[in-house]
């Protein structure tokens, strides 16, 4: 190593850590010891299974009386948090840190994938390592991934997850490598899939990469079929074994399967999606993602009214453009196992039931590194095509990327400017600091109301409060042996400790009847947050009275109410 290429080497690890440290910072400030969160019900989901396991039950759904075993959500992100639920209960703050640290972690693997990937197709030319770390930077203050890396939720493991399995994988379908190191990239597809089910899409692309290097010449036919056979075995066997699993004890619970299948998961009376249902599916959320996908990268520009709604509409298709001409030109030159995984991961996303811009973002959120790399790439086609070079010249790196870098981090800094401010910073780190202090260590046995609500909660959803009060009410009122029919059954268990159920979402009045019957449910919480409430539950409950007593009611109109089945 020369003395200059020692010199920049240093001045790039000073780099990456200065990096590290700013990101970490901005990531603690996301901190706290409550359960203060947008998606409630989906973060109490996680915690039930993570108790499930920590208590020795398994992975069983312990709200549901005979605690059933789930079959919905995978199982990796709860049994990563097991151990902590076992030893520290409901510690919010250690439980962040399991996805904190995910977070960080995706950080460098976003510049490791960055200076892989990131070079010429014809002659090898590698990307400049201050693309990796520039790119890292943009993930790492874009709002919607810091947001998430607050919430207990398996959405940033999952994306550390993909990044380290496309690498990794990547390997596998290349020339070399021992029978041994191959079975262990294999076990990154089970991996990628039991932390979110739509890592499943990773078996195809890896498979669509090997066959495709084979017709090429790169492996023999005894190599082909070596790693063919692997893969199968260990890296797609276990997903049909689970589905298998799921559908057989599924007991009525939805599946994912069964989501997939609806006409309309929020109400059962619409039956099964049909090809005519799939197709308005695949319609609607087709024009959904073409907003959320370029959104995700520029929330800014479209919440803070700096342009007309129509020109953030040219900048927000613009942007797809550059996404799509990126991935379709790596499918076409490089097709690497990371090009199929996006391919087969947005046609997942185009059929699967999604509702509203808040759905789609979630999901599109643990693939923004993949969004911002494509977008680079189907920017420098611009200067390839000009050049006549297209297929030559280095893709991540160069002077004509500074201006589309600069301008997404206006973008970022512009929704994450008040975690950057030096006074805010210093006050919320000290907060910080004060919470880590007085609450890293405690066991919490009990989830209480202060513990669940928050400000985010409560300036999306105003009636969230009235909900928690009286989940929490519960608790006090109902004897322990109860069954509470709600909306919301995981909130209602951490809070109330009493066991809970989802009602169906049917207007059938004789199925409502039968399934309390069945279930043996003694009270219903109907809430005045949500409109299946509204629909299915209050007419069933007015339209008997005689059956109900009611036991407590808020104030309103919209008012919640819990009732005592006679």
């Amino acid at each position: 190593m020369t003395k200059d290429n020692k010199k920049k080497r240093q001045l790039e690890q000073v780099a990456a850590g200065a990096l590290s440290f700013f990101l970490a910072l901005l990531a603690f400030q996301f901190m706290g010891d409550t359960f203060s969160d947008l998606r409630g019900a989906d973060n109490a989901s996680y915690l039930l299974l993570a108790k499930s396991i920590a208590t020795g039950m398994g992975f069983s759904d312990i709200n549901i009386p005979g605690a059933p075993p789930h079959t919905q959500y995978p199982p990796l992100f709860s049994l990563s948090l097991a151990p902590i639920v076992a030893a520290f209960g409901y510690n919010f703050l250690r439980l962040r840190m399991v996805v904190l640290v995910c977070f960080l972690a995706s950080l460098y693997l976003t510049k490791k994938m960055v200076d892989r990937e990131g070079g010429s197709v014809a002659n090898g030319d590698q990307a400049s390592p201050w693309s990796g770390l520039t790119l890292a930077l943009l993930v790492g203050t874009n709002f919607t991934v810091a947001y998430f890396s607050r919430e207990i939720l398996p959405e940033v493991p999952y994306m550390f997850v993909s990044l380290l399995a496309v690498w990794a994988l990547e390997s596998f379908t290349s020339r070399g490598g021992i029978r041994g190191t191959l079975c262990l990239l294999a076990l990154l597809a089970p991996v990628l899939y039991f932390t979110k089910f739509i890592g499943v899409v990773l078996c195809p692309a890896v498979l669509c990469v090997l066959f495709l290097r084979w017709r090429a010449g790169v492996f023999t036919g005894a190599e082909f079929k070596k790693r063919f056979v692997i893969f199968i075995f260990i890296g797609i066997v276990p997903f049909v074994l689970w589905m298998v699993r799921n559908q057989l004890l599924s007991g009525g619970v939805s599946t994912y399967q069964s989501i997939l299948f609806q006409a309309d998961y929020y109400d059962l009376g619409a039956g099964g999606a049909g090809m005519s249902a799939l197709v308005d599916r695949f319609i609607g959320n087709l024009a959904l993602y073409t907003a959320a996908a370029p959104r995700t990268l520029l929330t800014f520009l479209e919440t803070s009214g700096l342009l007309s709604k129509t020109l953030v509409t040219i900048v927000s298709w613009i942007t797809l453009l550059f996404i799509l001409a990126g991935l379709f030109w790596r499918l076409l030159q490089k097709r690497s196992v990371m090009d199929f995984y996006i391919l087969f991961y947005l046609a997942i996303l185009l059929i699967w039931p999604v509702y509203g811009m808040g759905d789609a973002r979630r999901y599109m959120m643990p693939i923004t590194p993949f969004l911002y790399f494509y977008f680079f790439v189907g920017f420098t086609l611009l200067g390839r095509i000009r050049a006549k070079g297209w297929k030559s010249q280095p893709v991540i790196t160069g002077k004509a990327l500074i201006v589309p870098f600069i301008f997404f981090y206006i973008l970022n800094l512009g929704l994450m400017r008040d975690y950057l401010h030096p006074v805010s910073v210093m006050t919320r780190l000290s907060e910080v600091r004060a919470t880590i202090k007085d609450s890293f260590s405690d066991k919490v046995e009990n989830l209480e109301v202060d513990k669940a609500s928050g400000p985010s909660v409560l300036r999306a959803m105003p009636c969230w409060k009235e909900y928690l009060t009286f989940a929490s009410y519960l608790r006090e009122e109902i004897p322990p042996g109860a069954v509470i029919m709600t909306r919301k059954p995981e909130i209602v268990y951490l809070l109330s400790e009493r066991q809970a159920v989802k009602f169906p979402y049917t207007t059938d009045r004789a199925l409502m009847k039968r399934f309390i019957k069945e279930i043996g449910v003694t009270h219903i919480f109907a809430d005045g947050c949500y409109p299946e409430t509204k629909r299915f539950v209050l007419p069933y409950i007015e339209s008997k009275p005689e059956a109900f007593e009611l036991l407590y009611a808020g104030i309103g109109k919209r008012g919640a109410r819990v009732v005592a089945v006679k």
